[in-house]
C-alpha cells in the first residue's frame, strides 16, 4: 500500500520534527560536558537515520514477505554483526567474563527487545511506516522519566522549564500524528 494514500507526509514530518525539538530541550550543556553532549547529539542523529532506514526496509519486507521472516532475518543479521565485531576487536574474552546478574539482565532485556520488535513489525500491518515508527519513538517519554527521576541525569528542579517544554514537544508530536492518518 502506498504511504501517501494512508498518511499525510506533512503531518508525519511535523510530528517527527516536534519529537526532535523535544530532544534539544533535554540536551542541557554544562561547562566541560558541552563538547561531549554535542558529540552525543550527532551520534544520536546518525542512529536516528539508521533506525529510520531500518524502519522503511522493515515496512517493505513485512508488507511483501511477512513479519516472521523479517524477524528471523533481523535476528540473524544482528547476531552476525555482533559476532563479527567481537572477532575483529578480539573482545570475546572480555564479554564472556561477567557477573551472573549481567547475563540475566542481558537475557531479560533481549526478551523485552524481541517483544518490542514483534509489536513494532505488527504495527506496520495496521499503520503506515511514517506514523507507526514515529509513535514507537514515544518511548522517549519513559526514557526521559527514568533518566530524570531514577538516574538523576537532569536536575529537574534547576531545569524544570526545559523538561516541561521537552515533554510538551513530545506530546505535540504524538498529537500531530493523529492528523497524519488520512
Amino acid at each position: 500500500m502506498n504511504e501517501f494514500t494512508v498518511a499525510n507526509p506533512f503531518f508525519a514530518l511535523l510530528a517527527a520534527f516536534a519529537v526532535f525539538l523535544s530532544a534539544l530541550f533535554f540536551t542541557i550543556p554544562t561547562g566541560m560536558k558541552k563538547k561531549f553532549e554535542n558529540s552525543g547529539v550527532y551520534l544520536a542523529l546518525l542512529s536516528a537515520l539508521g533506525f529510520g532506514i531500518t524502519a522503511v526496509i522493515q515496512k517493505y519486507v513485512t508488507d511483501t514477505v511477512g513479519i516472521y521472516t523479517q524477524q528471523v532475518a533481523w535476528s540473524i543479521s544482528i547476531t552476525l554483526s555482533l559476532a563479527t565485531y567481537l572477532l575483529v576487536t578480539r573482545q570475546l574474552s572480555k564479554v564472556l567474563i561477567g557477573r551472573q546478574l549481567d547475563y540475566y539482565l542481558g537475557l531479560f532485556t533481549g526478551l523485552v527487545y524481541l517483544g518490542a520488535s514483534f509489536f513494532h513489525l505488527f504495527s506496520y500491518k495496521y499503520l503506515s511506516a511514517s506514523i507507526s515508527f514515529t509513535l514507537i519513538q514515544t518511548n522517549a517519554l519513559w526514557t526521559i522519566l527514568i533518566g530524570i527521576f531514577i538516574f538523576k541525569e537532569i536536575d529537574f528542579k534547576k531545569h524544570h522549564l526545559r523538561v516541561i517544554m521537552g515533554f510538551l514537544f513530545v506530546l505535540v508530536g504524538i498529537a500531530t500524528l493523529s492528523l497524519a492518518k488520512k
